[in-house]
């Protein structure tokens, strides 16, 4: 589709195999970009838009944009590769959130987070807050490498959350650390519970 305005219909649905030419300004009211099925992105495209709501099972967004009420990632993995901004983003129970991009606003993981396309960071300018029930799933290698959440805002972690460890083949050394979430507004609270894939070794928190 072409470059346009979206007048009386609020409501933008790129479903699977969605090609978008140009770009997509929203009109009066609100506005929303709903993303179905699986694809890529820019989010630069979609401008004067006041919610995102991931629902389809897989999406990779790159660029830059904003959304001005809200951001929630109801279902799937949501890869965030570019820069997302807007008050909140929620990721809800039995979606993932992922990518190596970086996410303006607060972030409230009630789901899973999963940083990185492999090994990588996903950066936060905002408050970070990792829910009850919650998982964060990193993956690590053995020279001690893993995902990272980078927070520059205040990190919370209630009660009930988990970290999910996915090792990589290797031999691993006793003692070796690995940095999985940074804070400059500090961190409070802590994991409860960890589980890996790693048979042969254990990993603790």
């Amino acid at each position: 589709a072409g470059g346009g305005a979206v007048g009386a219909a609020h409501t933008v649905r790129l479903q699977t195999g969605s090609i978008l030419n140009g770009n997509v300004l929203g009109g009066t009211g609100t506005d929303t970009l709903i993303l179905e099925g699986s694809g890529s992105e820019s989010i630069a495209k979609f401008s004067n838009f006041e919610t995102l709501s991931m629902q389809g099972s897989a999406w990779t967004l790159s660029g830059a944009g904003a959304f001005s009420t809200s951001a929630a990632v109801q279902s799937g993995n949501l890869k965030v590769n570019g820069t997302l901004t807007g008050p909140t983003l929620t990721v809800d129970l039995g979606a993932t959130l992922s990518g190596t991009g970086r996410v303006i606003g607060t972030l409230t993981n009630s789901g899973n987070i999963a940083p990185g396309n492999s090994i990588g960071t996903l950066s936060v300018t905002g408050p970070y807050t990792q829910a009850t029930g919650s998982t964060y799933t990193m993956e690590v290698d053995s020279s001690g490498a893993s995902d990272l959440i980078d927070v520059t805002g205040a990190a919370t972690i209630q009660g009930g959350a988990t970290v999910s460890v996915r090792a990589a083949p290797g031999v691993y050394t006793v003692g070796t650390r690995s940095t999985i979430l940074t804070a400059s507004g500090g961190v409070t609270g802590t994991y409860d519970t960890l589980t890996e894939n790693a048979p042969f070794v254990d990993f603790v928190l």
